[in-house]
């Protein structure tokens, strides 16, 4: 009987560290961002804060097909964009095919925004959309790859696809669209 009880304690505490420790492997789980730069606005006419062009809409419809068929991103928890209306544009078509919110966020303090995003999104697939200035900054800060093209020499045809894992290293991809 006492040995029963022995087995029966120890059977328990095997279960508990089993469970233990599968929940703490599953809530460690890796965090995917995507950058991609705001779709062409052409000769800017909007003053600082133009619209897309034609050919920045047949981008963004573009986009739609191309995220759509990678299997991964059927996923995509959330868009975030800058202030802008090329940005809010660019995203506003993957947004209502795919029924994931977008968010305007400045993207003024990079440090602050990913420590912000990496915590309310642990284990996501985010998709950041924004000028090419701030998504070499953005991606440096996940310490993902410091080669980014900058300003104009950043495409609106890349999208870098960022892995966060909760252990080991950062990866970039880069891909043309």
């Amino acid at each position: 009987m006492r040995k029963n009880r022995k087995r029966l304690f120890q059977l328990t505490v095997y279960g508990l560290m089993i469970f233990s420790l599968s929940w703490f492997f599953e809530s460690q789980a890796t965090t995917t961002f995507l950058f991609i730069r705001h779709g062409d606005i052409g000769i800017a006419t909007g003053g600082e804060n133009p619209p897309l062009s034609q050919e920045g809409y047949n981008h963004s419809l573009n986009l739609i097909e191309y995220i759509k068929d990678i299997d991964v991103i059927t996923t995509l928890n959330q868009i975030y964009v800058d202030d802008t209306t090329r940005s809010y544009e660019t995203a506003l078509p993957l947004s209502q095919t795919l029924n994931v919110p977008i968010e305007k966020s400045a993207f003024n303090n990079v440090q602050s925004f990913i420590a912000q995003t990496l915590r309310k999104h642990k284990g996501e697939i985010i998709l950041v959309i924004g000028d090419s200035n701030i998504i070499p900054s953005l991606v440096e800060e996940l310490h993902g790859s410091k080669n980014l093209p900058r300003n104009n020499n950043l495409t609106h045809d890349q999208l870098y696809i960022v892995t966060v894992p909760w252990f080991g290293k950062v990866k970039t991809l880069r891909i043309n669209i």
